[in-house]
């Protein structure tokens, strides 16, 4: 994966489309992938709510599970994939909605056990007075798994970076 981060203070979010990792290292080798809608899971009703955002510096863990819902509304989305490309479309839009900075990094993963796959890395970088780079980071597609829609694989910790992105990217720096 490339990935380069200027030397001046930043807080850059890195979406990273990163199967082919988990392809080769998590011994997942299904091909198969399901364009079945799905709903949430009855279970999901009896977490117990979040904290509220006055009490999280503005953090709104109900707003980060329901990108996770939308997320999982997709349906599998492993890369390559036309699901990731409606991923991919969601989280830009979202980033692009809190008026963050987005770029977009295409490349290809050519020796995937199935075979040359597309990928993207979508990265936010909020300039900041701190000197120092700070580096969040999570991967947004799915295990190539039938009917797998990654909620809490992928989509937990895309909804807390989609929702930090929100509030940092609106005090336009990271550091605030």
């Amino acid at each position: 994966m490339k990935l380069r981060l200027r030397a001046m203070g930043t807080v850059a979010m890195l979406f990273a489309a990163l199967s082919f990792v988990c392809l080769t290292a998590c011994g997942h080798s299904s091909m198969s992938e399901s364009g079945a809608q799905v709903t949430p899971s009855p279970q999901a009703a009896t977490f117990p709510p979040a904290p509220a955002p006055e009490t999280t510096g503005g953090f709104d863990g109900a707003l980060a599970y329901k990108h996770v819902e939308q997320l999982v509304a997709v349906g599998p989305h492993s890369a390559g994939s036309e699901g990731i490309r409606r991923a991919q479309a969601y989280i830009t839009g979202q980033l692009k909605s809190f008026g963050c900075p987005v770029e977009e990094q295409d490349f290809h993963a050519p020796s995937t056990p199935v075979g040359d796959v597309a990928m993207k890395n979508i990265i936010v970088k909020i300039p900041s007075a701190n000197p120092n780079i700070i580096l969040y980071a999570s991967h947004y597609d799915t295990k190539r798994i039938d009917s797998f829609v990654g909620a809490d694989d992928a989509g937990s910790s895309t909804g807390v970076l989609l929702e930090l992105a929100r509030l940092l990217c609106a005090r336009g720096q990271g550091n605030g």
